[in-house]
């Protein structure tokens, strides 16, 4: 990853959360990321809840690149064991 950027702000329009694609409301605090991923550009925003549930994830999770919605997948397989 190169250039990663990271920061929390308020959110100017309407976003989807990468995390679990709910809608973070226009003025509402959110994570925003750009960067590069082996020479792939992204940039996405996240609530602070799914931030909250990244950062308690082992760092083996984010080998492969994360889907849009993987908390809910997360949640998902947590509930069925």
């Amino acid at each position: 990853m190169t250039f990663p950027d990271r920061h929390y702000q308020a959110v100017r329009k309407k976003h989807q959360c990468f995390g679990c694609n709910k809608i973070i409301a226009k003025g509402s605090p959110a994570w925003y990321s750009v960067g590069v991923w082996e020479g792939d550009f992204y940039y996405y925003h996240m609530c602070d809840r799914c931030k909250e549930i990244t950062d308690s994830l082992p760092n083996e999770t984010f080998e492969d690149g994360l889907d849009q919605g993987f908390i809910n997948e997360i949640n998902e397989n947590y509930k069925t064991k």
